[in-house]
């Protein structure tokens, strides 16, 4: 085939996969191809991050695809639009098990979303790779065919709340949506501050879809917090930020989920981004064997870089190429196996599950925003510079 219908071949594989509203995205192929399946989110709350991890899986299928596919198969994404919703999360997946017969799967997005999704493919025994969430209480007793990437919620914070206890800071103050992962990031937080002798000076949870801070952070200000850490998604995140910067909070440090480590959170605030912290699941370190050349990958073929969400989707292709070769097919049962017991380092990090298919082989990286860039400053080993401290009043910006 000449390069210029390769690159034909790729459009039309992009544009397919951009089909919304419940429909199968990428749904032509042959009898023969590898289909994954994901209820993933193209629109509502998640649908930012979905695509960013679809960005990056599709980078790996069109590697993997140009060198003859796997085990002689062409390898194709099959999705259906959950609408940032559990319920539909849980009928798509089982659509795709069903009535698509798709061997194995690539979770939603949310910790919320995936249990749905989970129950549905445990039910059926097809593996499921979760990248999407990281609340612990989905791995529990009698889970089998989950298998998280993500470090798990619960360790969230940990790298900030250290960094805190090293500057002197005491006061914490704590805010989470109403999601499984976030309040599993809030329930870290607690044991992480209460080991290291800080105190929870104010602690709220709010409803996921709350578009307005004012009123908490004029709550919030009065407790006189050294450290204000958010268990958020993008939205809240830049929502929360605005009502800090209209209220002039001041903290010493402020700490947000995954909001600030994608480069919208920038775009969006400008310099009202300025010092604050996110804690990603990847940064391109050196250390990290590909995830340079990912990135520079990434960057070419969408001309911005990647964020921890694209790297998870390209880390899941690996993580399921080297499942089906260790498996020798596609068979799902076989799939599980090959899944419970791999130990391989992707562009993303290790990947090493407990019995219960809990990603144990990971930690997190803190990012923070300084001079209009995101910068990784915990770490230590893995910083490129020391943090910014302490976070610069409101009145001199």
């Amino acid at each position: 085939m000449s390069i210029f219908l390769n690159r034909l071949a790729i459009r039309l594989l992009t544009a397919l996969l951009l089909t919304v509203g419940g429909v199968a995205a990428n749904a032509a192929g042959t009898e023969t191809d590898i289909v994954i399946g994901a209820p993933w989110s193209q629109t509502g709350h998640y649908a930012r991050a979905c695509e960013e991890q679809r960005r990056g899986l599709q980078l790996w299928m069109d590697a993997v695809n140009a060198r003859g596919g796997l085990l002689g198969r062409r390898v194709r994404l099959l999705t259906y639009d959950d609408r940032s919703s559990a319920d539909r999360a849980a009928k798509h997946t089982e659509q795709l098990i069903t009535a698509d017969r798709v061997p194995i799967l690539i979770g939603p997005y949310s910790s919320e979303s995936t249990r749905a999704a989970a129950a549905v493919a445990e039910r059926h025994s097809v593996p499921m790779v979760s990248i999407g969430a990281s609340s612990s209480d989905l791995w529990g007793k009698g889970t089998r065919h989950l298998f998280g990437v993500y470090t798990p919620a619960v360790a969230w914070f940990d790298p900030v709340l250290a960094y805190a206890r090293t500057r002197g800071l005491r006061r914490v103050a704590i805010i989470y949506s109403s999601t499984p992962y976030a309040r599993e990031v809030a329930e870290g937080v607690r044991l992480r501050a209460k080991a290291l002798g800080l105190r929870i000076v104010f602690e709220e949870e709010y409803p996921a879809d709350t578009t307005s801070f004012t009123s908490m952070m004029v709550r919030l200000k009065q407790r006189r917090p050294d450290v204000v850490l958010g268990a958020s998604y993008l939205p809240d995140a830049v929502a929360i930020m605005r009502a800090a910067r209209e209220k002039r909070l001041y903290a010493r440090v402020f700490a947000l989920a995954s909001g600030p480590v994608q480069p919208e959170f920038g775009k969006q605030l400008g310099l009202d981004a300025e010092g604050v912290m996110g804690v990603s699941q990847w940064e391109p370190v050196p250390t990290i064997p590909g995830a340079e050349a990912f990135a520079v990958s990434f960057q070419e073929r969408y001309q911005y870089p990647p964020d921890y969400h694209a790297a998870s989707g390209y880390a899941t292709g690996q993580l399921i190429e080297a499942a089906i070769l260790k498996a020798s097919g596609t068979d799902p049962r076989r799939l599980r196996e090959a899944l419970s017991v791999l130990d391989i380092v992707t562009v993303f990090g290790r990947y090493r599950v407990d019995a219960h298919g809990r990603q144990i082989g990971k930690s997190g990286y803190v990012l923070q925003w300084i001079d209009g860039e995101r910068v990784l400053v915990l770490p230590d080993y893995a910083a490129t510079r020391p943090p910014a401290y302490p976070f610069r009043d409101w009145g001199r910006r």
